[in-house]
Formats: structure tokens, sequence, C-alpha cells
């Protein structure tokens, strides 16, 4: 009938009998009907009911709430309408009114308090937390619930929560947790020790007042969502307590989580299995979730459908995995073909998990590594060594670290098509993943297999870039692998060579690569042996292939070459690239000359390594073209020595062959018959006239001619025995 608006007029009438009587009608007309409510809001009637608030008479002060704070008026409009007057008014009635109003004017700062931030903040300021703990005991179900629901909502901030604490509130949440308590009360208090749980000591002094065991006793007793809210808030008071966590066990929270697991709602599932994960790196939960059959129960839900159930057990599983006596447990109860099968999963978590778990359990020796690897894992591993996650890579190529170790593994892992992403570890992937993956790539090696697949443009190309700019790690890894890929004398050297390979691995045999003459190799051994392989790798691009020898010689190596003569993990490969490099080849032999070749080579012509002396004498007899290449030869120190000394010994080599055919192509030179001679090369020489290889002989007889064309060196070769060695030769051709 509109009567609303006339009566809303009343409120200013001046005369106090009116307006009370007018607040109480307004009052009747709200009290469960929205519409009235609505009205009222509308027409500007709470601004008018809350200037009441201000009246001395306490008489209005319950009537103006009922309107003012009507539960069902949207918070929304509250928020827009009602003004800054309100709260200190609530505050101070409870004060100084009659105790039967507390009920509403605490359902007025409950509702203030769930509105916005500056409600709140009034609230606190006005001093109303002190005011809501202190009118908290027995009694009314309405006031227990009302205050520990505002309590709740001001729980919002560190220094609301810091006064909640100082006025005595988790005495209040702990009897929300009681026995007899209402649930709205119980929603309330979990929802706010959840809050206070955010603050350390805030979880210790819940957990001393006796919180942890009627959260425990609640746990058992509620189910739905109530259940799950107790779980979570059992979860935030364990993190980082050991104490708490200790607690929770021994009250019998892990068998009651662990029937929670096995409820039929996903979400009571969720709950169980996120507070395990809290609980699970702890030692005392972990002896519990085994006594208790746990393991099993977890593995069992690993691939639920609900994600956040999957990801809390996949969670309790990983931190139950780092305990020995838990990770045999789960091996006996079928966990290695469970978590094999996650490897497979479209979940991001649980490949991370799985490859986890499954890492953990390969420290446990060669049995279980063999278990592993039969049950599937390589395969898949491989595969996640391309996960997006650099977490799921490194927990991949360290548990592949650990299981392939047999020839056999070594195959399925290469056949797995494993280069590829283990090269790009090496520049994409973690410091851990990266040692792994190159220790990986060194163990197997490029398989025949895996050449086709590094041989492309983006693969080669990634290669050298490591090369240029990787981590000492990384180069020495990629280094290996271009050395074997480069072995391959069809398409995979000439892919090295057309990716730019030579030039950043001749840089990386600089062993001086800054201004000051100062090396950037923090690990001097490291470097040496990225070194060798360098060097192996430009000796097999180089090997039987002119313009190839040109690429590799014009980027400057065989200077930078010699310096790794010197260095025993590269003596070797460095001498055989040498040769593969100038072999057949008149300018690189000139490059040798000139850059001071002839010492150094002359040294590993006296090494202890036989192949490092034929291969040093091979490349002599490749240098000794022309008078001016022979003379330096010759000049060289105790080269002619070493070279009598290796066509010393009676036993027939290749060694000596090549030794006595080269004293032969200096012996064409004048001016050396005096320093071959004196070199002692004339005894092993005539004895040389008995060998039973007809080119031996042939090459022997060649040098002792020329000797013998000096008069001086006559009496020399006749006392050598020569005459006595001739004549059998002779006799032998004659009987040819």
């Amino acid at each position: 009938a509109g009567g609303i608006p006339p009566l809303l007029r009343l409120l200013s009438s001046g005369c106090e009998e009116v307006e009370e009587k007018v607040a109480m009608t307004l009052r009747n007309l709200a009290v469960n009907n929205i519409q009235h409510q609505v009205l009222i809001v509308e027409a500007e009637g709470l601004e008018l009911l809350e200037d009441l608030l201000q009246m001395d008479t306490m008489l209005p002060e319950v009537v103006v709430l009922g309107t003012l704070l009507a539960p069902a008026i949207p918070l929304k409009k509250k928020v827009q309408v009602i003004g800054p007057k309100a709260i200190p008014s609530i505050i101070g009635l409870m004060k100084v009114c009659k105790s039967s109003s507390h009920g509403a004017l605490l359902m007025g700062l409950h509702e203030f308090a769930k509105m916005d931030a500056k409600k709140r903040e009034d609230i606190v300021n006005a001093g109303g937390i002190p005011l809501l703990t202190d009118h908290f005991g027995p009694g009314d179900r309405k006031v227990k619930e009302e205050v520990t629901g505002a309590l709740q909502c001001l729980a919002t901030t560190p220094s609301t929560q810091a006064a909640i604490v100082a006025a005595g509130g988790v005495d209040v949440m702990i009897a929300g947790l009681e026995q007899g308590s209402s649930p709205a009360q119980r929603t309330a208090a979990i929802g706010a020790i959840k809050k206070l749980a955010a603050t350390a000591s805030y979880r210790t002094a819940i957990a001393e007042a006796g919180g942890l065991r009627l959260l425990v006793d609640l746990l058992r007793a509620s189910t739905g969502a109530e259940q799950v809210r107790v779980a979570e808030a059992l979860q935030s008071l364990a993190f980082d307590n050991a104490e708490n966590k200790a607690t929770i066990a021994n009250s019998g929270g892990i068998s009651a989580l662990l029937a929670m697991l096995s409820a039929k709602d996903s979400k009571a599932q969720a709950g169980a299995a996120k507070t395990l994960q809290s609980l699970a790196a702890d030692e005392t939960c972990q002896d519990a979730i085994r006594h208790e059959g746990g393991l099993r129960a977890l593995l069992s839900h690993t691939s639920s459908p609900a994600a956040p159930v999957q990801e809390g057990v996949l969670g309790a599983l990983k931190a139950l995995s780092e305990s020995a006596a838990s990770r045999s447990e789960l091996v006996e109860a079928g966990g290695i073909e469970n978590i094999v099968g996650l490897l497979h999963s479209p979940s991001p978590l649980a490949q991370l998990s799985a490859a986890a778990m499954l890492r953990d359990i390969a420290q446990d020796g060669e049995e279980l590594r063999l278990s592993i690897a039969e049950a599937g894992a390589i395969q898949p591993l491989v595969g996640l060594l391309s996960a997006e996650s650099q977490l799921t890579q490194e927990a991949a190529v360290v548990a592949l670290d650990m299981l392939v170790q047999t020839d056999e593994h070594m195959t399925a892992m290469a056949e797995a098509d494993c280069t590829l992403p283990l090269v790009l570890l090496l520049c994409s992937g973690t410091l851990l993943a990266e040692q792994k993956a190159a220790a990986l790539l060194e163990r197997i090696g490029v398989r025949p297999g895996s050449v086709s697949t590094l041989t492309d443009l983006h693969s080669l190309g990634t290669l050298v870039h490591i090369v240029g700019t990787g981590s000492p790690i990384a180069k020495h890894a990629v280094v290996v692998i271009l050395e074997q890929v480069a072995a391959d004398l069809g398409r995979g050297r000439d892919a090295v060579i057309s990716a730019g390979a030579v030039p950043p691995l001749v840089e990386l045999l600089n062993r001086h690569p800054n201004a000051n003459g100062e090396s950037n190799d923090a690990d001097a051994e490291g470097a040496a042996a990225t070194r060798a392989h360098v060097a192996g790798a430009l000796g097999n691009l180089a090997r039987g292939n002119r313009n190839y020898q040109s690429i590799v010689a014009a980027a400057g190596s065989l200077p930078l070459l010699f310096e790794v003569l010197e260095e025993p993990e590269g003596l070797l490969k460095a001498v055989h690239a040498i040769f593969a490099i100038i072999q057949d080849h008149k300018k690189n032999r000139k490059i040798v000359i000139a850059s001071g070749g002839i010492k150094p080579l002359a040294r590993c012509a006296a090494s202890d390594e036989h192949e490092v002396r034929l291969t040093s004498v091979r490349i002599f007899a490749q240098l000794a073209h022309g008078k001016e290449h022979k003379a330096v030869i010759s000049r060289a120190p105790n080269f002619l020595p070493t070279l009598a000394s290796l066509a010393a010994p009676e036993v027939e080599s290749e060694e000596k062959r090549e030794a006595i055919a080269l004293l032969r192509t200096l012996a064409t030179l004048p001016t050396s018959w005096d320093a071959i001679a004196s070199a002692g090369a004339t005894p092993p020489l005539v004895r040389a006239l008995r060998s039973p290889m007809e080119s031996v002989v042939e090459d022997a007889s060649g040098v002792l001619q020329l000797l013998s064309m000096q008069a001086n060196l006559l009496p020399t070769l006749v006392q050598a025995g020569v005459v006595s060695g001739i004549v059998p030769v002779l006799e032998a051709a004659a009987g040819r």
C-alpha cells in the first residue's frame, strides 16, 4: 500500500516514541521478507535507521539492528548503503546494553566482518576483537556461532591474526572443535585455524592447546565437506612442523586419512591425498603409513581420474620413495610396474613423480635397476628427456644414468633415439641434467642408427652452437659426439664440415684463449680431455680428403695440435690428426715445417707408446720431401739417434721397417750422411740385412750404399760388419 516511505519520513519526526514505534514496525515488515527488506533499503531506510543508533536510549537498539543487519539483505547492497557510524555504535552498545541484546549485536559484527577489508579494519580499530573473545563462553549457541564466525572473517591479515591470538582467540577455536559444538561453529573454527596456521608460532600454539588431537577425532567422526575442511586444517598445521606431524601420526591421523582416501567422494579422496602428501616426508609419518598399509592404498589411486587425487597421491609416494624402507615396501607391493606405467601418463605431474620415484628406487642396487629396465622404463624415460618441465627432464636423465649400465641397456637406450634429446639437455637442462646427459652420451657413444639423426642441419647446428658457447661439460660431450660422427667418412663427415664445425673445434684447442695468455678453463684436466677429442675429431674430418685437409689446416689447427702433443691425454689422437692433415698434402707439410712442428714430433718418435712412435715416423716420412725439409729433419735434436734405435730391434716390426725406410729417404741428402752414421744407425742397418723382409733388406742396403759413397765413413761401415752382411744378400740374390 506504499506505507514504507511515509514510515521512513516519520523517523525524522523528533518524537522518540513515534520513532521507536516506526522502527519496530519496519523491523516487523523486514523479518524474513526479502522484498520488504529491499524496499526499505531502496528508500534509504538503512541510513535513517543508522542515525537512531546514536540515540541515548537503549530501547530501539535491537529493533533497529534487526532491520539494519537483516541477513537477507544482499551484502553488496549493505556495503553500498551502510555508513561509518554503525560499527563503533555496535561495539559501544555491546559494552553497556543488557546481555539479551548481545546476540543481535554480535550478529551485526559478524555481518560487517563478512563485508570487506575496510569494515574488518574498522572492527579491529574499534576494539572489536577483545570484545568478541570476551563474550565467548558457556551459554547461547548463537553467541558462540557469531563470535567464532566473526573471528574467522577477521583472521585475514597478520595484524588481525596477532590480535586474535593475543585476545585468546585460539581457545575460542579449540572450543569450536569440541564435542557438542554446532556445525556452524565447527565450520568457522576450522576455517579460522586454517588461516592462523599460516604462521609458524600459531601452528605451535594450536597444537599445544590440543587442536591436533581434536581435529583427528573430528576427522574420524565427520563426513563430506566438513571432513575435507578438517583434512585441510591438518595439512596447514603440519606444514614445516615435525612435532605437529608426529602428533598427527601418533593420534591416529594416518589411519583416519587412509580411510578417508577410500571414500567414494573424490573431494574427500583429494583432501586425504593432499594431507598425506604433506605428512609423507616425515619419518614418524612414514612409519605410520607403512604400518597401516598405506603404500598399497596410495598405489591403488595413482591413476585416479581426479587430478587433485592423483596429484596428492603421487606427491606422497614421491616423498616416501626418498626413504629406503619405504622403497623396499613399495617394490614388494608391485610398485615398479605401476610406476613405470605412469611414465606413459598424459599428466606432466604423473610423469615427473614416476621418473623421480624410479630414480630413487634405482639407488638400491643392481637387481632393482635390472627390474626397472625389464619393466620397460628405458624408452618412456628417454621420451621424458624432451618434457617441458626441467625437473622432469632432470629426474628422467638421472634415472637413466643409473639404469643404463649394461651393453644391452645401452643398446635399448640408443634404439630409443636418445642422442638428440641428450644433446639438447646440454644447452637447456639443469646443471645436474647437463652433467648426467654428458656422462650418458660418452658412455653410449654414437651408434650407427644415430648418425642420420644427428646429421640433419638443425641437429648439427645445435651441436656446433654448443661447441662455441656451451659449458665445459657440454662442450666435452659434444666434441666426443662430433668425433664419432666424423668417423663416418661419408655423410657424417660431410655434414660436420658443412655445419661449420671446424673453426669452433680448433678454438677449443687453444689453451690460452684470452688476451692475457691465461686459460679460461677452470678444470685443466677436463679441458685436456676435451682437447684430446677435438684432435680426434679433426683427424677424422681430414682423413683421406684433400679439401677437408685444407679446411682443417686453414683454421690454424696444426700449431695448436703441436701443443696437444705435450699432453698425455691427447698425445695419440693429436699425432694421428697431424698425420691425417698432412698426408699427401704438400701445402700442409710446409705448415708443419714453418710452424716449428719438427721438435715436438721428434720427441713423439721417442715416446713409450708404440702407436705414437710409428705414426710420428710416418709423419716424418711425409715431411721428408725436398732437400730443405730433409735437412731440417736431420738437424732435429736427438731425432736420428731415436730413428736408429727404432731400426735396432732383432724382432721384425712395422715400426722397424718404417724407420729404416725413413733413414733411406733422409740419406738421399749427402749432408745427412755423417749425422746418420754419428747417430749409431750403421750397426742396426747392417743387422737389418739379415731380415726376412725383402723391403727391409732393400732399404737397409740403400742407406748403406749411400753412406759408403763418403770415404771417411767406410771404416765405420767395415767395422760394423757390412762386408759379412752384404755377402749373404748377394748369395741369396745369386740363388734367385
